[in-house]
């Protein structure tokens, strides 16, 4: 698939380099040959094929590290090193896309309705069976139309039969489409844990300006969370030049490709243009074990290709960690600690010739010296029998037992020991709080839940929910009217939360306690 891709682009160079002269020769206006072409494709970063300048184009992660995908290059591009913040990776390994043993996820979506199947109808469904015949080992298919809601036609499959089964039976039908709310949706999707590169491919009319829909903003900013690439073919009518440019825009934040396309646009020139995602480059990143925070962190890539090192950036969603390896390291560091400490604070005894002065007759030993002697090996003993002492009271410490202010109906103090608390403080007022076991999770609502902030009518009944995952704590929002914010931004999915952080639910923000 990558040597055709890369026979491709040299023959469209050719077809360019003769159209031009041709162009040239016959004084033909250049905007008089634009508007007999049917599409008009921009191809992310590929204007000049000669000399690509290496570009992260996104980012996914998983439990095993951090997988960030490059555009341009040179097939020798290799990521010589790798920094997460201050901290260098300890393991980068990179490659073509193609070896990188996740297989390519596909999800095609269409827009079905009546006014773009008598304009591009036919056309969008060759378009699909071309993408699907083009495919690379492994690689899977989503694919769904949209109106007001969503149909799936295929989970991901890579049964291409099927895929292509399904995109035959399309039909197009009398419908609104509101392309925000059902791209949400599938975005949303797409933060499943899995690092394999992921790409939209969206075939519409325009991206819609329902008001009561998602807003551009928060739709970009969850494009930046799930780390998909978004290519768009916009099918040009007579009045959607602002709902095209909307549409494309999503391509621009993701580094994918957009196409205007009418009746006389081309399917084979749209997925030549899409299908260069074969051409990519893989960096997997495995930060440092204390560096697993879930926290976003800049990336810093050094990059040698074709003998010329470069230095790309980008942020990257980094995954946590289990925590057990932290504890044990830090365990460790800490006897060492205590055995540094014990040898510090043992004085070096200096060597005092009792003998001076024997070669004289008349010279005898003198007892200021040896009582220094006895004084300085008396406070030595000492000290290290209380460093002793203090070890081992510190190995045989049991465990910690943590006693919130929670009580029965009993009125018995509860004890938790295996069990944790969530406890909220409110920021602006700290006498205000609330505070709740947690085994598995506890929800925080109105009327009704584990916490209960009745005082709040912005809070809806059932608000917002804390999930205990072993040593892992996360946030859900359960259809709140407000929504649920953390740390200052509105959270769509199951968010990883840290104890200290801040939690916005209703009119009111608190601090978060986890313990």
């Amino acid at each position: 698939m990558r040597k055709n891709l890369i026979e491709k682009k040299k023959r469209r160079l050719h077809c360019t380099a003769a159209l031009l002269a041709a162009v040239l020769l016959s004084a033909v206006p250049v905007y008089a040959l634009a508007e007999e072409v049917g599409t008009e494709t921009v191809e992310p970063e590929l204007q000049n094929e000669t000399a690509q300048k290496t570009e992260a184009i996104n980012s996914r992660y998983s439990e095993e590290g951090v997988y960030v995908y490059l555009r341009g290059g040179e097939d020798d591009l290799t990521v010589k090193t790798a920094q997460l913040g201050n901290t260098i990776c300890p393991s980068v390994t990179s490659g073509p896309i193609s070896e990188l043993g996740l297989p390519i996820r596909t999800v095609i979506m269409l827009d079905n309705s009546i006014s773009l199947g008598n304009r591009f109808g036919e056309k969008a469904i060759r378009l699909m069976e071309q993408l699907v015949d083009a495919h690379e080992e492994g690689e899977q298919f989503r694919v769904a139309t949209f109106s007001e809601s969503v149909t799936e036609l295929s989970p991901y499959t890579s049964d291409y039969v099927s895929v292509k089964s399904y995109i035959e039976a399309i039909s197009f039908e009398d419908q609104d489409t509101y392309l925000s709310e059902m791209l949400h949706d599938f975005l949303m999707d797409s933060q499943d844990g899995n690092a394999a590169y992921t790409r939209f491919i969206i075939i519409a009319d325009g991206a819609d300006d329902n008001e009561i829909s998602y807003t551009e903003a928060e739709l970009k900013e969850l494009m930046k969370e799930a780390g998909v690439v978004i290519h768009t073919v916009g099918v040009k009518t007579s009045n959607n030049a602002e709902l095209l440019e909307r549409l494309f825009s999503y391509s621009r934040s993701t580094g994918g490709s957009y196409t205007v396309a009418d009746a006389d646009a081309e399917p084979e020139m749209i997925v030549d243009t899409i299908d260069q995602d074969y051409l990519l480059h893989y960096a997997k990143l495995m930060p440092d074990v204390r560096d697993m925070d879930g926290s976003r962190k800049e990336a810093k890539l050094t990059i040698l290709s074709d003998g010329k090192e470069e230095t790309v950036h980008i942020s990257v969603q980094v995954p946590f960690g289990t925590g057990e390896v932290i504890e044990a390291e830090s365990e460790e560091e800490t006897e060492k600690a205590d055995e540094e400490k014990a040898s510090e604070a043992k004085p070096e005894i200096p060597v005092i010739n009792v003998n001076q002065g024997k070669d004289r007759e008349d010279a005898q030993p003198s007892p200021i010296p040896m009582l220094l002697y006895i004084v300085i090996a008396t406070a030595a003993g000492a000290t290290v029998i209380v460093v002793i002492l203090l070890a081992v009271r510190k190995k045989n410490a049991g465990p910690r037992v943590i006693m919130p202010d929670t009580r029965s109906e009993s009125n018995e103090t509860v004890l938790i020991n295996s069990s944790r608390y969530v406890k909220l403080t409110d920021i602006n007022n700290p006498e205000r709080q609330f505070s709740a076991r947690l085994d598995e999770s506890v929800i925080i609502g109105r009327e009704s839940g584990d916490i209960r902030i009745s005082d709040d009518e912005t809070v809806s009944s059932k608000h917002c929910e804390i999930i205990r995952k072993g040593q892992l704590f996360y946030l859900n929002d359960l259809g709140s009217s407000n929504g649920t914010y953390y740390q200052g931004s509105r959270i769509y999915s199951q968010t990883p939360i840290l104890d200290g952080s801040v939690l916005g639910c209703g009119e009111y923000k608190y601090l978060l306690e986890l313990r």
